[in-house]
């Protein structure tokens, strides 16, 4: 908990600088944020693949409850996903329906340093709303990081 009550992870900020609130009502604001970009693009992301299009192996970056990867999984038949994020807050993926399990993976590490995957493993990979968390004297480093797990 900070000063205003509210319940943020449990690392030292000079470790884990994100300012990120994990009440309730916060993780909802990120479904309800998932649900109206499907709605709003008819789409899960910003990003148009070619027709008939989806991407291989999906990361995303800072996926807190997983609400964006269960869409994208429910939608994307094809591709395998990984959810990262350092609070392990995700569904238990023994109790996600249809086979999902087998597609899901949440890793819990600092999306700071240098990340668990090996250089381009990944297709596509989303990041949103984390800029806050990403000192400024760390955006370059983070950048450089991040685009060596995509092709």
């Amino acid at each position: 908990l900070d000063s205003s009550r509210r319940r943020h992870h449990p690392f030292r900020p000079d470790a884990v600088p994100y300012p990120r609130n994990y009440e309730r009502a916060i993780l909802d604001l990120d479904a309800w944020d998932t649900l109206w970009l499907r709605q709003a693009c008819k789409s899960v992301t910003f990003h148009k693949f070619g027709n008939g299009e989806q991407p291989g192996r999906v990361l995303d970056v800072g996926c807190g409850s997983g609400t964006w990867v269960l869409e994208c999984a429910s939608a994307w038949k094809g591709s395998t996903f990984v959810g990262l994020d350092i609070v392990p807050i995700q569904p238990d993926l023994s109790r996600l329906p249809g086979g999902l399990s087998k597609r899901v993976s949440w890793v819990h590490a600092n999306f700071l340093e240098r990340l668990p995957f090996s250089d381009e493993e990944f297709d596509f990979v989303h990041i949103k709303r984390i800029a806050q968390g990403v000192p400024e004297d760390m955006v370059r480093s983070f950048l450089g990081i991040h685009t060596e797990a995509c092709d």
